[in-house]
Formats: C-alpha cells, sequence, structure tokens
C-alpha cells in the first residue's frame, strides 16, 4: 500500500518572483507557480 501526504511549499517567494521574472523575459505566458514537497509512505505487510 502506499500513500501520498502532501507537505510544505518548496519554493520561497523569492524564488518564485525569481523565475516568474525569467518567464517572462523569455515571454512565456506563466502567471503563477507552485510546487510542494511530497512524502512518499508504503507498507510491505507480510
Amino acid at each position: 500500500m502506499m500513500e501520498i501526504l502532501r507537505g510544505s511549499p518548496a519554493l520561497s517567494a523569492f524564488r518564485i518572483n525569481k523565475l516568474l521574472a525569467r518567464f517572462q523575459a523569455a515571454r512565456l505566458p506563466v502567471h503563477t507557480i507552485y510546487a510542494s514537497m511530497s512524502i512518499l509512505l508504503t507498507s510491505m505487510r507480510r
């Protein structure tokens, strides 16, 4: 059995703003970014 737990945000506000600036400079239609940590749990019962 596998369970996926969602963790805290992976990007700081500084990193998000820096990435958005790069995307805008490249003329990419990106307006928001979100990334989070994930924890995968597996159970191996016998």
